[in-house]
C-alpha cells in the first residue's frame, strides 16, 4: 500500500507541475502575442518614418534649388551682394542638409553603403 501511496503522491505532484507549467505557457504565448503586436507597430513607425524622410528631402530639395538658381543670377548685379552672398552661403548649408537626410535615407533603405577608411 506505501507504494500506492508514493505513486499517489508522485502523480498530484506531476499534475500540480503540469497545471503550473500550462499556466505559464499561456502567460508565455499572451506576452508573445504582445510582443508581435509592438514588433508589428515598429515595422509600421520605421517604414513611416523612412518615407517622411524621403519625402521632406525632396521637397526641401526643390525649392532650395531655386533659391541657389536666383542667388547666382543675383550675384551678376553688384548691389546688395553681401546680403546675396548670405543668402547663397545658408542655402549651401541647407542644401547639404538635404543631402545628409537623403543619404541617411538611403543607407536606412540599403541603397547606399558607406565605406570607411582607416589610416
Amino acid at each position: 500500500m506505501n507504494s500506492d501511496n508514493n505513486l499517489l503522491f508522485i502523480n498530484n505532484k506531476l499534475t500540480e507541475a503540469n497545471k503550473k507549467f500550462t499556466k505559464v505557457n499561456k502567460e508565455l504565448a499572451a506576452v508573445n502575442k504582445e510582443l508581435f503586436l509592438i514588433n508589428e507597430q515598429l515595422k509600421q513607425h520605421h517604414i513611416k518614418q523612412k518615407e517622411f524622410i524621403a519625402i521632406s528631402s525632396h521637397e526641401l530639395r526643390t525649392p532650395l534649388q531655386s533659391i541657389l538658381g536666383y542667388a547666382e543670377i543675383l550675384l551678376e548685379t553688384p548691389q546688395n551682394i553681401e546680403y546675396i552672398k548670405f543668402i547663397k552661403t545658408n542655402a549651401k548649408r541647407l542644401e547639404r542638409i538635404v543631402s545628409d537626410i537623403l543619404d541617411i535615407s538611403k543607407i536606412d533603405n540599403n541603397l547606399l553603403i558607406l565605406i570607411l577608411y582607416f589610416f
